[in-house]
C-alpha cells in the first residue's frame, strides 16, 4: 500500500507514538527522586506508564502492512542513521557536550553494527529476516497461526510480568528490547489484518488502553509504597500492560479512517526525530542545558507535554534540510550501491 493512499489513522499514531517516546527519554532525563508522596514521582511513574506502548505499537504497523524487503531501503536505512550519527557526534564535540574518546566515538561510524541506536539495529534484524516471516506465516492456516500467537504472548509476555512481580530470573532477559518481542508483534500484526474481525469501534480501544494504563499505574504505586523503592519492571515492553496498551492503541487509531495530506507529511521525517533527538551524545547534553532537572509540579507536567512537540518539529525542520541539501546525492549512492549488492543475491 503507497504511503498517499494509506489510512491516516496510522500515519497519527506514528506521530503521536514519537511524541511517547521522545516524552518517556525527558522523564529518564528529570532523574525524579523516589518519594510516593510527592508530585513528580507521580507524574513520572504515570506518564511513563503511558508513553510505554509506543514502541510496540511501531512494530504493530510495520506487521500490519508487512515489510517488502529491498535492499535500497535497507541502505537507506543505515545511510540516514550514519548521517546523524557521524554529524551529531561533532555538533557534540563542538557544544562541548562531548569530551572525545576515540575508543567509544569511533563505534558511531558504524551506528547500526554496533547498536548505537537500540531500536534501530533490532529494526534492520527484523527487516531482514521479515521475507522468512512473510513465507512462514503466509503457509500456516489461520487456527495454527493462533496457537502460535497465543503460546507466543503467554511465554513473552505473561511469564515475564509475574517473573519481574517476583524478582525472578527472565527467561529472555531483554524486557523487550530484542528481535523476539519485534518479531512476535510483527506477526501479530500480520494476523490482525488478515485474520482479525475488527466490530469495535475506536471509543471502546481507547477505553481499554486508559484501564490497562491506570491499571498498570495503580500497581506500580501500591508496590512501590509497600516495598519502599520505585517498582517500575512492568514498564518494561515485555509485560502484559506494554503489551495490552499497544494493541489498544494501535487498535484505536486503525479504527480512526481519514485521510490528511498534513498528518502524512508530518508523519514522513519520525525516522530522522528519533536518530537526532536520542544521539547518544546529544540527548542528554540538551536536557542538562534546558534544565529539565529543574521542573517541578505542574511546570514538569507541562514539560512532558510541550517539549516533545518542541523537539519533534525542530528535528523535522533538520530532516527537511538534510534531504534539500543531500537528497539526490543519497538517492544516487543508494541506487549505485543497491543494485551492486543486489546482483550478489
Amino acid at each position: 500500500m503507497k504511503h498517499e493512499t494509506r489510512n491516516s489513522g496510522f500515519e497519527l499514531l506514528r506521530i503521536v507514538c514519537m511524541l511517547m517516546i521522545i516524552g518517556g527519554h525527558i522523564i529518564m532525563q528529570h532523574k525524579t527522586a523516589f518519594d510516593v508522596k510527592s508530585a513528580d514521582f507521580t507524574t513520572s511513574l504515570f506518564m511513563r506508564g503511558a508513553f510505554a506502548v509506543a514502541v510496540n505499537a511501531f512494530i504493530l504497523i510495520s506487521g500490519y502492512f508487512g515489510i517488502n524487503f529491498k535492499w535500497k531501503r535497507l541502505l537507506k536505512l543505515e545511510m540516514q542513521t550514519l548521517f546523524y550519527s557521524v554529524l551529531l557526534l561533532g555538533v557534540a564535540i563542538g557544544l562541548g557536550w562531548h569530551t572525545i574518546n576515540l575508543r567509544k566515538d569511533i563505534l558511531l561510524f558504524f551506528p547500526v553494527l554496533s547498536k548505537q541506536y537500540w531500536f534501530i539495529t533490532c529494526y534492520a534484524v527484523l527487516y531482514i529476516i521479515s521475507p522468512l516471516l512473510n513465507q512462514w506465516v503466509a503457509s500456516m492456516d489461520k487456527a495454527t497461526y493462533r496457537r502460535l500467537l497465543v503460546a507466543g504472548a503467554g511465554i513473552i509476555y505473561v511469564w515475564p510480568t509475574v517473573s519481574f512481580l517476583f524478582a525472578a530470573p527472565q527467561f529472555i532477559n531483554d524486557s523487550g528490547y530484542g528481535i523476539i518481542n519485534f518479531s512476535y508483534l510483527y506477526l501479530l500484526g500480520y494476523y490482525l489484518r488478515h485474520h482479525y474481525s475488527d466490530g469495535l469501534s475506536a471509543n471502546k480501544y481507547w477505553g481499554g488502553y486508559f484501564c490497562v494504563i491506570i491499571l498498570l499505574f495503580l500497581a506500580q504505586y501500591g508496590l512501590s509504597s509497600l516495598l519502599g523503592f520505585e517498582f517500575t519492571s512492568w514498564i518494561s515492553y515485555n509485560t502484559i500492560f506494554g503489551f495490552g496498551g499497544s494493541i489498544c492503541i494501535f487498535l484505536a487509531f486503525k479504527n480512526m479512517t481519514f485521510h490528511s495530506t498534513l498528518v502524512n507529511n508530518i508523519a514522513k521525517p519520525c525516522l530522522a526525530v528519533y536518530l537526532i533527538h536520542l544521539h547518544p551524545c546529544i540527548w542528554s547534553g540538551f536536557c542538562e542545558a534546558i534544565g529539565v532537572s529543574c521542573f517541578h509540579g505542574y511546570r514538569y507536567l507541562l514539560l512532558i507535554c510541550v517539549l516533545p512537540i518542541v523537539v519533534y518539529i525542530a528535528c523535522a525542520i533538520i530532516e527537511n534540510i538534510r534531504t534539500s541539501l543531500f537528497g539526490k546525492v543519497e538517492e544516487g549512492v543508494i541506487s549505485f550501491v543497491g543494485n551492486k549488492v543486489a546482483k550478489c543475491f
